[in-house]
Formats: structure tokens, C-alpha cells, sequence
């Protein structure tokens, strides 16, 4: 990976110059509790990460890389690439029309290289204004993932439409409405039983079993299968409100069903800042509040305080006591997230600063936790031929 990865930069670094934008940023991760689970593990996570954009008219091209290195869990460290080609076409005064399509591989350690994954994407979305002060927006995304173990491959689908009004009062309020459908294109059949957590601890994963090789989340049962796709719809809303010329208030809501289908997991693990397949947006069932007050304070530094709760229902994924049991309930999380964000732009560099305290409460005693995680970084722009 270290091979395939260097090979990348020098690339990146010998065609940057062609580039209408370039970007580049580093930052520096801490947490004492990378698996986000009761035996909180400490760990640093640098990570360096580039950006290319290259106007091709009518079509733009772009690429990004991303190098996250781990120190404790070294085998969790990865290197990231897309890239891909938008199309944006205006159809009138009043509507726009963005297509965009785009490759991806992520190359993981040798501790969970089974991670390792190509993605295929692609979005067309159309902005349309109603009136001066209204905008309506729809897209439709896919998507494709074919990981190193294929139980983990899925292809998924959104619909997506937002509705955005603004006050002359400095006041806006957005509506959204979601659709998805998640397919699990490589699930084992139910025929093919495997031995379940109960009574195994270490089938819990990496994060609690601490046995150096990759998870197995996939343990289906007869009685566990349930099909091979999901469907969720939500409904979300925001309002912001701005107070002068250096405060604003936000508060954002979403409620999220689904509606048909549930987890093929037996167990679901969110880890800080590393992608794994058992958890993304079709995970979970619940509700999601936040509020958010950014001031603009002596030195133009944004200074950022929020406030996230998340109450979260995993379908098809039962509760276990510490021994394993199942205890025979759904898993259901309550999770509180206290954030503060310092940010200061200079002309082509900027800096910021982000630290969140995190408790989590669940139905499922793994899963009663606190963490605090702090990331501290540096992002460089240039932009080329006048663009800016």
C-alpha cells in the first residue's frame, strides 16, 4: 500500500500546476475512544489530504487523496482516491443542472485490509428558484461498493428533494425530504449458518476483541435474515437566523423510518474518523436535533459552540450483555455531543481547531460510553488562471 500510495503523491506533485485549484490540508486527530464502544482505546490519527479541480468545458475534472495514518492501530491507517468528472449546464435564468460521476478505492493495513474497497458514483441533481427568495432542489445518487470480502458488497440508491425560503430578516428555512434503498449484493445466504455472537466475545469485532484480525460482522441465522435490502425515507428541517453581522444561530432537526427491510449485521461499531462497512446512513431508525451559534469575533476567527442529540434504533440488531447474551431487545442509543470550533482564514491558508466531548447511553452495555476527540489543522488553497 506504502508503494501504490507514494506513487499517487509524486503524481498528484508533478500535475498539480495544471490544475485550476489546488488544496491541500493536514490535521492532527486525538481521541481516547477510537472504537466509540465501554473500553475506550486511545489513538492519533494524522492525516494528510489533497484536493485537484481542472476545468475541461463544458465538463470539470477533479481528484482527491487521502493518507489517514494511525499510530496504536496501525493496521486501521488508510489511503483514499476519487476521481471523477461534473457537468454543470444552466437551462434557463432560473435552472441549473449538475451531473457528476466519479471512481473510488480505499486501501486499508493489513489488520483490516478485508475493508479495502471500489466504489462507483454518480449524482444528477436540478436547483430550480420558484421565486427570488425560494429554491427547490431534487437529486438522485447511486452508488456501488465491492470490497476485498465480498459478504460486505452493496448498491445503493437516494432521492432526494430540499425546499429553501429566505427572509429578508436574514432568516431561512429549509424542508428535505429523503429516500434510500440499500441492497446487499453479496450477502451469505441464510442457508449458509454461521455461529452467532452469543457467547463469543471476540465476534464483537476489533474494537472489543482486540484479536489483530478484521471483523466478521456478517453472522446471519435463518431466524436473522430478513432479505437482502433496506429502504429508508426521512423528513428533516433548519432554520437560521442571522444577528448582525457576526452572530447566527442555527437548529436543525431529522427523523428517520425505515420503512422496510433491517440490518444484516450481528453487530453495528462507529469508529472515529475510519470508515467500516457495518455503519453508514441506512444503519439506524430515530431522531437527530442540533443547534449550532457561530460568532465572527475581534480578528475575523470564527468561533463555533453546538449541541447534538441523537436518539438511534438499529433494526435486525439485537442487545448483548458483556458476556455476549443476547438480552433479547432491539439495540436502541442515546448519544449527546457537546462541539466547539475555532477557525481563522488567511488569504490562501486557514486554521482550525475542533474539540467534541461525546457520552452515549445504550441499550446494549458495550455501547455506554464517553469519549472526547480533538483534531487541530491546516488547509492551504491556490487557485490558478484567475479562478478563485
Amino acid at each position: 500500500m506504502k508503494k501504490i500510495v507514494w506513487a499517487l503523491w509524486l503524481l498528484i506533485g508533478s500535475g498539480w500546476l495544471a490544475a485550476d485549484s489546488f488544496f491541500l490540508r493536514f490535521n492532527q486527530g486525538a481521541t481516547d475512544n477510537l472504537f466509540q464502544n465501554r473500553y475506550g482505546e486511545s489513538e492519533q490519527i494524522s492525516t494528510l489530504a489533497f484536493s485537484l479541480d481542472k476545468t475541461l468545458s463544458p465538463l470539470s475534472l477533479f481528484t482527491t487523496g487521502r493518507y489517514a495514518r494511525l499510530y496504536r492501530v496501525p493496521g486501521l491507517s488508510s489511503y483514499s482516491h476519487d476521481v471523477g468528472l461534473d457537468y454543470l449546464a444552466v437551462l434557463n435564468p432560473d435552472t441549473a443542472l449538475y451531473i457528476s460521476g466519479a471512481g473510488r478505492f480505499v486501501l486499508y493495513g493489513n489488520d483490516y485490509n478485508d475493508f479495502n474497497y471500489v466504489a462507483l458514483t454518480s449524482v444528477v441533481s436540478l436547483k430550480s428558484y420558484l421565486t427570488k427568495t425560494s429554491v427547490l432542489r431534487g437529486s438522485y445518487s447511486l452508488e456501488m461498493k465491492i470490497f476485498k470480502e465480498g459478504q460486505y458488497d452493496f448498491f445503493s440508491q437516494q432521492l432526494l428533494f430540499s425546499l429553501d425560503k429566505y427572509f429578508s430578516s436574514r432568516t431561512t428555512i429549509k424542508a428535505e425530504f429523503m429516500w434510500g434503498r440499500k441492497s446487499f449484493s453479496g450477502l451469505p445466504e441464510a442457508s449458509l449458518e454461521t455461529t452467532g455472537a452469543s457467547g463469543d466475545t471476540n465476534s464483537r469485532g476489533k474494537g472489543w476483541g482486540g484479536n489483530g484480525t478484521s471483523p466478521n460482522y456478517f453472522q446471519p441465522t435463518t431466524q436473522k435474515d430478513s432479505g437482502k435490502s433496506m429502504q429508508i425515507v426521512s423528513l428533516g428541517g433548519l432554520v437560521a437566523q442571522g444577528l448582525g453581522n457576526r452572530i447566527g444561530l442555527r437548529v436543525a432537526g431529522l427523523k428517520q423510518w425505515v420503512i422496510s427491510g433491517r440490518n444484516p449485521f450481528t453487530f453495528i461499531e462507529e469508529y472515529y474518523m475510519v470508515e467500516n462497512p457495518s455503519f453508514d446512513t441506512f444503519s439506524w431508525a430515530g431522531t437527530r436535533l442540533n443547534g449550532e451559534i457561530t460568532f465572527l469575533i475581534p480578528g475575523d476567527i470564527e468561533f463555533k459552540i453546538g449541541y447534538t442529540f441523537k436518539e438511534n434504533e438499529f433494526p435486525g440488531i439485537d442487545s448483548f450483555d458483556l458476556e455476549g447474551i443476547s438480552l433479547e431487545e432491539t439495540r436502541r442509543d442515546k448519544n449527546r455531543e457537546f462541539e466547539v470550533r475555532v477557525e481563522k482564514d488567511f488569504a490562501r491558508i486557514s486554521l482550525f481547531l475542533d474539540f467534541s466531548h461525546v457520552r452515549s447511553d445504550s441499550t446494549d452495555p458495550l455501547f455506554d460510553w464517553k469519549g472526547n476527540f480533538v483534531s487541530l489543522g491546516v488547509r492551504w488553497n491556490m487557485f490558478f488562471g484567475g479562478r478563485e
